[in-house]
């Protein structure tokens, strides 16, 4: 049922909008987008203008993420690596160097590595989902099982619509007070089961 009525849903959706773009296309049908810009659309511009990217988004969105944890500790990153995927969103779309729009993992990836990487980003996606759905089905830990969920609820509903800059935001400052219980409970257990040993009574 869920499935049925996802899919009527991007179709009303993608129906009303191919109303007003002047015909329809592949690319327009499968874009996850389905609002005012195809992001896919995007994507496939810039890289025919530039070339693709070859993973300075993506670069970019591990410096971001390691200047967030310098900056924490008062220190700074000084070397930039090139812009994120959002700074090339705002560029073309709004003529701004200024200006952000988060262009989603599948754009994102289709920027950098085109359709192959497409492909590779949905299948780790996928891969990912089921790696976290079975950690969760195997997991006893209660707090080790809401971190499983706050995971696998970031991977339904904060993928897709966003990129390398944002999602290890999510993970680590919104994930923080659960990262931080479930390795204090990990620590106080090794504690508890280093102590036993201890006390355990040698063999002569």
């Amino acid at each position: 049922m869920t499935a049925v009525a996802a899919t009527s849903y991007i179709y009303a959706l993608s129906a009303k909008r191919l109303l007003t773009q002047g015909g329809a296309s592949i690319t327009t049908s499968l874009d996850w987008e389905w609002g005012r810009f195809s992001m896919v659309g995007f994507s496939s511009d810039v890289v025919s203008r530039e070339g693709l990217l070859l993973g300075e988004t993506y670069l970019s969105g591990l410096n971001q993420f390691l200047a967030g944890i310098l900056g924490l500790l008062g220190l700074t990153l000084q070397d930039q690596a090139g812009r994120g995927a959002s700074q090339v969103a705002g560029e073309y779309i709004l003529a701004s160097t200024d200006a952000y729009i988060v262009p989603g993992l599948v754009s994102e990836a289709l920027l950098n590595f085109g359709g192959v990487g497409a492909i590779i980003a949905l299948a780790a996606l996928g891969f990912a989902s089921k790696w976290v759905q079975k950690s969760i089905s195997e997991c006893t830990d209660p707090i080790a099982l809401l971190l499983w969920a706050y995971i696998g609820a970031l991977l339904v509903f904060r993928t897709l619509n966003a990129d390398s800059w944002s999602l290890p935001t999510y993970f680590l400052y919104s994930g923080a007070p659960l990262i931080a219980a479930f390795a204090s409970t990990r620590a106080s257990r090794s504690g508890h089961i280093a102590s036993a040993t201890q006390l355990m009574p040698s063999s002569p």
